[in-house]
């Protein structure tokens, strides 16, 4: 996904694992996190453990991605 995402317009920041994500999560401005469940050292669930609101089971297609996206975050953003 993180090759993918910016041919649609959006910047993207990965991290290696949970705890890592977290903290790029917090110390950057994000609209949306996109995480696995299964990661080192914190799972996805732990990380969003403050709520989710989509949850997006594999394999999902890119389109359903950029859906899902549209639908959730402002208008403009990744445009």
């Amino acid at each position: 996904m993180a090759v993918c995402l910016p041919g649609f317009g959006h910047s993207v920041v990965t991290a290696p694992d949970g705890e890592s994500g977290l903290a790029a999560a917090a110390s950057s401005l994000v609209d949306v996190v996109l995480l696995d469940v299964e990661m080192p050292r914190m799972s996805g669930f732990s990380v969003c453990e403050a709520g989710a609101v989509v949850l997006l089971g594999k394999p999902f297609s890119l389109e359903r991605l950029q859906q899902e996206l549209g639908d959730h975050l402002p208008a403009g953003c990744g445009q």
